[in-house]
């Protein structure tokens, strides 16, 4: 493929050390910006998704339960601190 218009991704970080996981960070950042691809992940790794999203989509028992800018998201704190109080309304679940 030479440029597609969309990516999708499932867990592109999984099992990557610190420096494949930044030289994959800094790919998914740079076709994003420079290409203009719009790119789909799929992964339970937050903190990686909060630094390349610019929209999250939340799925919950395979129904996607919310959409949100990430703009938002840091309006009130971090996605995990988001996320856990979409799915558990701020109750931790252990």
């Amino acid at each position: 493929m030479k440029q597609p218009d969309i990516l999708i991704l499932d867990e592109p970080i999984n099992g990557l050390d610190p420096v494949g996981i930044k030289d994959i960070r800094m790919l998914l950042l740079k076709l994003k910006n420079e290409y203009g691809i719009t790119i789909l992940i799929s992964s339970h790794i937050v903190a990686e998704i909060e630094s390349v999203a610019d929209t999250i989509g939340i799925i919950d028992h395979g129904k996607l339960i919310k959409e949100v800018k990430m703009s938002e998201i840091r309006e009130e704190g971090s996605l995990e601190e988001y996320f856990l109080k979409l799915i558990y309304g701020g109750h931790q679940h252990v």
